[in-house]
Formats: structure tokens, C-alpha cells, sequence
């Protein structure tokens, strides 16, 4: 069953609900749109300005006096007590519009109303004649009138009550009563009467009868609105039902049309609020908010309906042919540029759509707040970089606080709408979930967002705090927490499509391919309890709604910075760049949206609740949730330690520790198929975990680096201890795990790798320095295969590192004394931006290798201290590589090329050539004793005689040496002894026989092996080495194992048999 029949059904099922408990009528369909062309007074159109301060009267005080000395009905019963608070002009709402007055007035007109429907106090009416029930019924129209409307057609009837007003009505000719008795007054013609009373000033004699407090206009809107729920109240029966889903149908269309602008900022914004509070009064009374939910205008079309690729025109109203053609024009062009961009209308859309669904009641106002397009909200941060913080700060808590002003009354509207009964909340639920399907493409780079395919941006972020604000009674209660209920994802009928694993909406899964797929079943999402649908549906919409909003400023943050990296190095101000002020301005938009500090305290508290439900699944069951959930985990703390990092503060993170430890493991090594998800696990430990003065004195570990973490974040509240100190699992598996994420992260991006190792390096020097962890490091040992896997990659890219930073810091020498000689000022802006350019693309390229380089070097120099890793080492799989790479470092820092690294500020690049030193001096000496490496370096192409002595001459000069340490003289006997007796092996081995030779490196094979994909013979130690890079026979690229080598023994005897002839001829 496909997702919009489950909707079909669902509705159905919700509209036969209805009609049993509410005896509710429903509208015919009409697609799923507002309908903008109901008759009546349209509040957001008046030019009326309401002054809620005029005549010294507060609204409340007024209502109160007025229904003392009327004849409306009590107020202590019904629709008017779910009145909003009329105190301040802020909780004013808007009144009912003319057709839904005009339907109450109708209703109590109606036959049945005439037989006492109305009030059941009145005695049944004896049957009369035409004539007479005619009057009677304008006479029942006319006291509604007075009593909604306070305000009568009839100058004798003015009173302190009652204004005059004077409207022309068309009569109907055929009607042979209506001699002199005024027509009916219909929608239209209500609007009129409306219209005029509203028109008249204060100070108008026709009000000068009528009580000060009844000539204020906003006070005299809201009794209308309070009147007429009170008459729509006192209807009953079936009639009852049909003027009620009238009143409503006008009532929302006429709330939807009083939104005129989204922004907070607007001079009209106050109108749209007091109709999302308007609307949340009358939706507290069950089933107004049941009708509300079962309207046309509350759901999108299905997507299987003719109406859901309906285009909707943008609206040109106003501009004249040839402007609309430019338009058009323009519009075409600007295909992702913004909904509509400023000054421009937005653009075309299908019914079905994200910008649709901001079109919606529900939508219409989740719509208001923050557009990041209007350029009022960017107008507030206008030349930032010249302010003070303070200013800027109090800037942003003003923004913030009316922002939540807005948040407050539609999550007050959404619960009123979900506290009506199943129906009304089966249909906000549905209406979320359709919120988010047509929205999939949220996720995209900003640039990139389709604005006639998505909603905006701080839409979606509305919806998500909606949703999160519905989350939290159960994220704070500990028992409701246990009642998540993870089938949830898997049950396509239950999410209607919000988590499929098929077609373009398809969620990816954490166990890729291999996840267990989202499948329609018997159930559908009522089999699931609201804390469930809650909760998976506020974690799609934090995916959607504020995670694309924190890429984008992390992305701001960075164009700004090469920005003011180009300015200054022209010796311009970024400050007064407009380019610059622009960009800034922008950026600190979105922090109002993203950083509050409340709202990511609220964030986080969710996600820790999602790291506790995926820690009770077994191992096919998170394989089987959303990818998303693990990378939005990360996504939240790094980006709260960017911007906030003290709202961590008090919160406890052990749930989400216990995920990443476990999910980091050797046993879920497979679970997360994505990498680059996998490296980010890394980086939580890092930015996160990690403590605060372990990080300091280490080079930066990439963007959202922050040392300024509070140190109660990384602990256990139960101890007070770190968490990676601490945590049981962290130290049975968490060592090993970062080994072999050191590896992994090889699949990623080439810069992304260098940063993620960067951070793996110095989580396991952190944990190498605890007791806690040593037992996992000897486990590292006792896997040969394993460690020297990783000891390799490490080894080759140590290499690439020292590779690039030969090649990069000569060229920024060059770069650097161009730029300091008098030609540099002869050059034109263009050339010297060009260089700059290169320049800093050299720097970003050292200064990455330099801090894994010196990294790597470190840990080889910790872990080459522990007896079982040296040995490991000191293999011949190991050893070569390890020598070759260490006095490949010595050779380029102590030889005439050394010179060419001597740049301005060698420090900026992380180059410090005495630490660098003093770690080979370190991981050398752990070698002493080892015949195996004294060989190996004395038989390696970069050794020579002087190159040992004078790095012993540079480190005793440089204070890195202790002077009563002799272990680097031994060590350079040691290899000055091996280099001789090496050279005798070189010259009896040179001329050995062709199929004694490796085809890969030409030199004689010491243990030969089959590869059994090519057939090929090579030397073990030479396809283990290319075996480490990439799983492919080198002769045929066949996939291939070390495993499947097979061992030529008879051949090995030959060679063997050679060797020692060939030695003993020597000796003679």
C-alpha cells in the first residue's frame, strides 16, 4: 500500500471517527488549498490603524463592563471562556470575518430556529402565517445583529450599546413582503455594515451615545469575535454543525489572509499574531478545532492526486505587462537563488510543494519569525564589525525574544489543535509528516535549495522547534523515555513515507545496503503511541531544519575568514569592505536562528535520548535506523561547542559517549558503512571528550576546535572522571577501535583524512598516558596482522606528509621575500591577489600536513616505548619502511635542502623543526639494542656517514639531547658497524640469477610466494607491503588477500641453497 493510500485510509478512517463521536460535517475537497476568495472583511486589507492605548480603557477591562451591560450570553460557559487574554494589544485577536457572522446570523433565522432552537428559554412558537414568520425571522436577524455586531441600521434604535450605521441593501423584488421591511443581509453587505462601523472616527456623532470603551476599534474587534463564539455556541443540533464548519471555514481563510508578512520585524506583524492567538481560543472548544483540521485548507493534496502538480502562478498583481515579462524573466534566471529573493515575487509552485506548504493554516503561520531574505532582519546587524559586542549582543536578544514570542503562540495553536480528540491530532501528525516528505530536499548546500521545491529555511526550522517543544514532556521523563518504540521506522504505513528506503525520498540507513528495508504493513501509525510519532518525526525535522542552517554558518565562517585573509593581504580594512559587511551581517543572522542557547539546550537533551534508544537496539536493529541519526549526534555537539559551548553545562552525555565507544568497536566495525560518519564518532571524541588541558599545546585539530569546553561536559556525573578515563567499554575497546579508525578514515576526503587522524593521534596519546588504557594497548600488540596494517598507512602517509612539506614551504619563501621586495608594489592588484591566492592555498596545504606529520611522529615515539610494539617494528614487514621514512625526515631537516625551509613565522604552519628532532632522537634510541634496524638504516639510500653524526652535533646544541645519555653514540657505532658488513652481503648478492629476483623490486626474494590470481612469484615481505595499500593482485588487478598467498617452498631452498654457496666462497 503507497503512502498516500495509507493517507486515503487514515482520513477516511478519521472522517468516519468524527462523525460517530462530533456529528462534524466535512467540506468537499477542493484540493487541499486555502481558498483566498471567501467574501467578507479581510483585516489585514484595512487601512484602519487599531490603537489598543486609545481612551485609557485596556481591552480586558472593557469586555468585561460590556458583557455586564448587554444581552449576550454569560461568558462563564462555552466558546468565550477559551477567550485569550485581552490585557495587552499583543493578545488581541482578530474578529470573525463577515461570512461567518453572516451564518450565525442566517442560523438563528433558520426554521428551526424559529421553533426555538436559538434559546430554549423562549416558548414554542404557535405556526403563523407567511407574512409573520417572515418578519419574525428579520426581526431575529436584526437582534443578532445587535448583539454580535453592536450596531443597528435603525437610527431610533441607537443607543450606549448600539451604533448607527447606515448601509444600502438590495431589496429583492420578487419577495411581496418586503415593502418597507430592509432585505437580508448577506455576506457582502455584512462586510459593509462591518466596514462602516469601523470607518467611523472616535469622535463620530453617530457614537455619541455609545460608550467610550465600545468606540475603540481593536477593543471593539475582539467583542465580536467573543460575542459571535458565544452565539455560535448556543446553536445546537444539526444545524449547529453545518453554521459551525461556516464560521470556521471564514474564520481560517480569513486568518491565513490577515498574514501579510512572514517577518517579526514588519509594522504589520501584530495582525498575524493576534490571529494565531484568535485561532487558538477557538480551537480550545473540541470541535472547532475537529472541523479546523477537517478542512480543505488544512491538508496538502495527496500526492496521487490531480491537484498535487497543479502549478500555482506567482502573484504579478500590480505590476504592468511589460514589468511582469521582466519579472518572469528574472525569475526563470533565478533558479536557486532564495524563495523569490528580495524585491522579487517567489516563484512557481506545485500544490504539493515545500513553498505550498507555507500556504496552509498550520504553515501559514509556523511562516512567521526570521526570513533570512528580508532585509529588515539583516538591516539589524548593518556594519557589525565596527560595533561592540555588546550592542550586537543585545541586538540578538531582542531578536531572540520576539522570535519566541511567535514560537509560544503557534505551539500554543498546534496544542490546541492536538488536544481535540484523535481526529484533529491524526490530522496535525499527517500534515507534519507531508511537511517534511515534500521538504527532502532540505538538506542540500544553501546555494543550491530549489525554491519552488522546499520550504524556507526558517520555516522548516519553525516546524522543528514546534515538534522539539512536543518532544520534551517525554525527553525530560525518564519512564516515558522507555516508551519509544524503534518499529516505528521500519513500518512504512506508520511514517507514510517520512524514513523510506525506497525511490527519491529514500533515508539512508546506518547498515547501508544491508539494512533491513522500510516495508508497508497491516499496522498503521495509530498502532504507535503519540511519543513515538513524535519522536521520529522531530528528528527528521531537526535533520531538515536546522542542521542545512548550521553547515551554512560553519561555511560562512569560513568564507569570511578567506575573505579577510585576501583584504588584508591587499593591506585593505575588512571592517569597512561592503562585501565583507554583508557576508557578516548575514552570518550573525543565522546564529540568531541557531545559536540560542535555550533552544540547543533543548536539542541536545533530544539527541541524548536518541543515543539512548539506538544503545537499546541490537546490532540489525541500528543498522537498520537512519543514518542521519548518528551524523545529526555529531553534528549538534560540534556545533554547540562552536557556538555555546557552556550550554553543556549540567547536561549528561553518557548515552551519547556509550554510542560512539560502541559504535566505534571492532564489533560494529560494519555497522556504520560511511566512513566519513565514522571519522565524525572520531571528532566527537576529540572536540567533546576530550579534555580541555589535554588539548592544550597541541596544534589545532580543525574547524570547531575549542579549548574552552568546560571540563564537567567530558566527565562522568556519577565520579567526576572523564568519561574516557572512566567508562568501562571505552577501555576494554576503545584504543583498538582508533587504530583501525585511523585506517578507515583513509577512504575519505585527502584533507578531511589529515584532520580526522590529527584528532586520533592525540586521543591516543590522552589515553596511552592513562594506566586504565594499557591493557587495551597490549592487546594491539598480540594482533600482528592488525597493528602492522595500521603501522603501515601511517608510515606512507608520514611520508606524503614530509613530501609536501619539502615541496610547500620552499614555495612560500619564495612567495614570502617576493612580497617584501620593491617590485611587489609595482604589481597590479590582480597579480597580487593571484599570488596571495597561492600563497594561502600553500599555507592551508602545510599547515594541515605539518600537524598530522608532527602528530604521527609523536605517537610513533610513545608507542616505539612499549617492548611488544617495538618488536613489531623490528619485523621485516615493518622495518624498511620505518627507517627509510625516519632518516628521509633527518635528511631534508640536516642537509643543504634545510635551508629552503626557513620561512617568516614557521611557527603559523605548525613547522617546529626541535620538536620534530627531538621525537626521531626519541624513536631511534628505543632502537639501540635492534641488529634488525641498525642493518636496515645502515642499508638504506639516505644513510651516509655524516648524517648521524651531525644530527648527534644538532642535538646536543639544541639542548635535546641529555649530555649524560650515550644511547644515540652506541646507536651510530651500532649502524657504522652493520654498513660494513652489509656492503660484503651487497656485493655477493648483487649478481644473483634472474629467477631469484622480485619482478616488483629486482632484488633477491628471501621467502618467495604464489599469488594465485596472476601465477606471479614474488618475495612475502613485497606483496604484504603492496597487500597494506590495496587488496589487488599488482599483476592483474584481481582482487587479492595476504591470506591466499602460497608459500614456494622448493624455490626458497634454492635461494637458500645459493645464498650460503655464494657465502662461502666469499670466505675463502
Amino acid at each position: 500500500m503507497s503512502p498516500d493510500e495509507i493517507r486515503q485510509k487514515r482520513l477516511a478512517r478519521m472522517a468516519a471517527s468524527t462523525s460517530s463521536s462530533e456529528s462534524v460535517s466535512k467540506k468537499p475537497n477542493g484540493g487541499g488549498r486555502i481558498d483566498f476568495s471567501s467574501p467578507g472583511l479581510n483585516l489585514a486589507d484595512s487601512s484602519m490603524e487599531l490603537d489598543d492605548n486609545e481612551g485609557g480603557v485596556t481591552p480586558m477591562e472593557g469586555v468585561e463592563e460590556e458583557t455586564a451591560e448587554t444581552t449576550c450570553p454569560p461568558r462563564n460557559s462555552g466558546m468565550a471562556s477559551t477567550m485569550p487574554n485581552l490585557s495587552t494589544a499583543q493578545s488581541l485577536p482578530i474578529p470573525p470575518p463577515a461570512a461567518a457572522l453572516s451564518a450565525t446570523m442566517r442560523a438563528v433565522t433558520s426554521p428551526a430556529a424559529m421553533e426555538g432552537v436559538v434559546s430554549s428559554s423562549s416558548p414554542p412558537q404557535p405556526r403563523s402565517s407567511p407574512r409573520k414568520s417572515h418578519l419574525m425571522k428579520l426581526k431575529k436577524r436584526d437582534n443578532t445583529m445587535n448583539k454580535v455586531l453592536h450596531v443597528t441600521t435603525v437610527p431610533a434604535k441607537a443607543s450606549s450599546s448600539l451604533a448607527h450605521v447606515e448601509v444600502e441593501v438590495d431589496h429583492n423584488p420578487d419577495d411581496e413582503f418586503l415593502g418597507t421591511v430592509k432585505a437580508d443581509i448577506d455576506q457582502n453587505s455584512l462586510s459593509a455594515v462591518i466596514a462602516s462601523r469601523l470607518a467611523m472616527a472616535p469622535d463620530d456623532v453617530k457614537l455619541k451615545a455609545v460608550a467610550a470603551r465600545e468606540r475603540k476599534a481593536v477593543y471593539y474587534l475582539a467583542g465580536i469575535f467573543d460575542r459571535a463564539g458565544v452565539e455560535a455556541k448556543a446553536l445546537t443540533g444539526k444545524s449547529n454543525e453545518d453554521i459551525l464548519q461556516n464560521i470556521l471555514s471564514s474564520l481560517l481563510s480569513q486568518g491565513v489572509k490577515s498574514v501579510k508578512n512572514e517577518c517579526i520585524l514588519d509594522p504589520s506583524f501584530q495582525t498575524s499574531l493576534n490571529a494565531c492567538r484568535a485561532l487558538t481560543a477557538l480551537f480550545s472548544y473540541k470541535p472547532c478545532a475537529v472541523m479546523a483540521s477537517h478542512d480543505s485548507t488544512f491538508l496538502l493534496p495527496p500526492a496521487s492526486s490531480p491537484n498535487a502538480n497543479a502549478i500555482v502562478a506567482p502573484d504579478l498583481t500590480g505590476y504592468d505587462t511589460a514589468q511582469q515579462n521582466f519579472m518572469r524573466m528574472m525569475m526563470s534566471m533565478q533558479a536557486r537563488q532564495g524563495n523569490g529573493g528580495p524585491g522579487l515575487p517567489a516563484r512557481a509552485y506545485k500544490q504539493r510543494s515545500g513553498p505550498a506548504v507555507e500556504k496552509t493554516l498550520l504553515g501559514t503561520f509556523l511562516s512567521l519569525g526570521l526570513p533570512l531574505r528580508d532585509t529588515n532582519f539583516v538591516a539589524q546587524f548593518n556594519n557589525a564589525a565596527r560595533r561592540t559586542m555588546i550592542d550586537i549582543n543585545n541586538v540578538r536578544g531582542s531578536l531572540r525574544k520576539q522570535g519566541k514570542a511567535v514560537r509560544d503562540a503557534t505551539d500554543a495553536l498546534i496544542m490546541s489543535l492536538l488536544k481535540g480528540g484523535a481526529p484533529s491530532r491524526t490530522s496535525v501528525l499527517t500534515w507534519l509528516a507531508d511537511a517534511l516528505l515534500v521538504n527532502i530536499s532540505a538538506t542540500v548546500s544553501f546555494q543550491y535549495r530549489d525554491s519552488s521545491k522546499v520550504s524556507s529555511q526558517h520555516a522548516l526550522l519553525n516546524i522543528a522547534q514546534a515538534l522539539l517543544k512536543l518532544a520534551l514532556p517525554f525527553v525530560n521523563d525518564t519512564k516515558k523515555r522507555k516508551l519509544i518504540d524503534v518499529g516505528f521506522v521500519s513500518n512504512e504505513n506508520a511514517h507514510l513515507g517520512v524514513y523510506t528506503t525506497t525511490g527519491d525520498n529514500k533515508v539512508d540507513r546506518l547498515g547501508g545496503e544491508e539494512a533491513p528495508q522500510s516495508k508497508p504493513t497491516d499496522s498503521s501509525n495509530g498502532d504507535f503511541n503519540f511519543s513515538t510519532q513524535c519522536f521520529f518525526l522531530t528528528a527528521r525535522a531537526l535533520n531538515l531544519g536546522l542542521f542545512p542552517l548550521t553547515n551554512q554558518l560553519k561555511s560562512l565562517g569560513q568564507h569570511l575568514g578567506h575573505m579577510n585573509y585576501q583584504i588584508r593581504a591587499r593591506g585593505g580594512d575588512a571592517t569597512s569592505d561592503p562585501r565583507f559587511q554583508a557576508l557578516h551581517a548575514q552570518q550573525l543572522c543565522v546564529e540568531v536562528l541557531v545559536a540560542d542557547s535555550d533552544f540547543l539546550r533543548d536539542v541536545v537533551k533530544f539527541y541524548d535520548l536518541v543515543a539512548e534508544t539506538l544503545l537499546s537496539c541490537n546490532k540489525p536493529t541500528i543498522q537498520s535506523m537512519p543514518e542521519f541519526f548518528v551524523d545529526d549526534i555529531c553534528e549538534i555537539l560540534i556545533h554547540t561547542v562552536r557556538v555555546a559551548p557552556d550550554v553543556l553545562k549540567g547536561l549528561s552525555l553518557g548515552n551519547i559517549f556509550n554510542l560512539v565507544v560502541l559504535l566505534l568497536s571492532e564489533e560494529h566495525a560494519t555497522t556504520i558503512r560511511n566512513y566519513n560518519l565514522r571519522a565524525r564518532l572520531g571528532n566527537i571524541l576529540f572536540n567533546v571528550f576530550l579534555p580541555s588541558d589535554s588539548k592544550r599545546g597541541e596544534d589545532e585539530g580543525g574547524y570547531g576546535y575549542n579549548d574552552d569546553v568546560p571540563y564537567s561536559v567530558c566527565c562522568d556525573p556519577s565520579n567526576g572522571s572523564p568519561f574516557l578515563l572512566s567508562s568501562k567499554s571505552a577501555q576494554e575497546t576503545l584504543a583498538p577501535s582508533l587504530l583501525l579508525l585511523y585506517g578507515q578514515v583513509e577512504h575519505t576526503g585527502p584533507y578531511d583524512k589529515q584532520g580526522y587522524r590529527s584528532n586520533i593521534c592525540s586521543l591516543l596519546r590522552y589515553l596511552w598516558n592513562s594506566t586504565e588504557h594499557r591493557a587495551a594497548f597490549a592487546k594491539i600488540a598480540s594482533n600482528k596482522q592488525s597493528f602492522i596494517e595500521f603501522a603501515n598507512g601511517v608510515l606512507n602517509e608520514t611520508n606524503q606528509l614530509i613530501l609536501v612539506m619539502m615541496d610547500k614551504l620552499p614555495q612560500i619563501k619564495n612567495i614570502q621575500d617576493e612580497m617584501k621586495s620593491p617590485a611587489w608594489a609595482t604589481k597590479t592588484q590582480e597579480d597580487q591577489d593571484e599570488v596571495t591566492s597561492r600563497l594561502r592555498e600553500h599555507e592551508q596545504e602545510v599547515r594541515s600536513a605539518l600537524m598530522l606529520a608532527n602528530k604521527t611522529m609523536k605517537m610513533f615515539a610513545f608507542l616505539s616505548t612499549d617492548e611488544k610494539i617495538a618488536e613489531l617494528f623490528q619485523g621485516k614487514e615493518l622495518c624498511t619502511r620505518l627507517v627509510n621514512v625516519l632518516l628521509y625526515v633527518l635528511q631534508n631537516m640536516l642537509g643543504q635542502k634545510g635551508l629552503e625551509l626557513k620561512v617568516d613565522n614557521p611557527e603559523s604552519y605548525h613547522f617546529k623543526p626541535k620538536e620534530l628532532l627531538a621525537d626521531l632522537v626519541s624513536i631511534l634510541t628505543c632502537f639501540v639494542d635492534s641488529a634488525a634496524i641498525h642493518v636496515a638504516m645502515a642499508q638504506c639510500g639516505y644513510y651516509n656517514d655524516k648524517l648521524l653524526h651531525k644530527l648527534l652535533k644538532t642535538t646536543t646544541k639544541l639542548g635535546i639531547k641529555d649530555s649524560k645519555d650515550d644511547r644515540l653514540n652506541r646507536l651510530i657505532t651500532a649502524v657504522e658497524s652493520a654498513k660494513v658488513s652489509s656492503v660484503n652481503m651487497d656485493e655477493i648478492l648483487a649478481d644473483h640469477p634472474e629467477e631469484f629476483g622480485d619482478p616488483l623490486t629486482m632484488e633477491i626474494m628471501r621467502d618467495p610466494v604464489t599469488l594465485p590470481t596472476s601465477d606471479t612469484v614474488v618475495d612475502r615481505s613485497t606483496i604484504v607491503q603492496h597487500l597494506l595499500n590495496t587488496s589487488i593482485d599488482p599483476f592483474n588487478r584481481k582482487p587479492l588477500t595476504v591470506d591466499e598467498v602460497v608459500p614456494n617452498t622448493a624455490l626458497k631452498a634454492k635461494i637458500e641453497g645459493w645464498i650460503a654457496m655464494k657465502v662461502a666462497e666469499a670466505q675463502k
